[in-house]
């Protein structure tokens, strides 16, 4: 069966805005955040529980300098790192 999967941002690279979208397989905790390169969190795009099923985030590059960032979901054991680029 499916696991879950964080798909790689639209667009990407981008300016201001991109969407993230995850698979859920299972009802259980997600947590999706923005790291920079040298691993600090920029921005936490989600935390929360969640029912099986398929997600869209939302993520603004307002106030956060143009360069190459991890998007990082962890869930249930799982972990899986995307890189994204922000253009200005």
């Amino acid at each position: 069966g499916m696991g879950y999967e964080l798909y790689p941002n639209m667009p990407n690279p981008f300016g201001s805005t991109t969407s993230i979208s995850f698979f859920a397989p299972e009802r259980g905790d997600v947590m999706i955040g923005v790291y920079d390169m040298l691993g600090n969190l920029v921005k936490e795009l989600t935390n929360d529980h969640y029912d099986t099923g398929m997600y869209m985030l939302e993520f603004s590059s307002e106030n956060i300098a143009a360069g190459t960032y991890f998007v990082r979901m962890h869930a249930k054991g799982f972990s899986v790192t995307n890189t994204m680029n922000i253009v200005k």
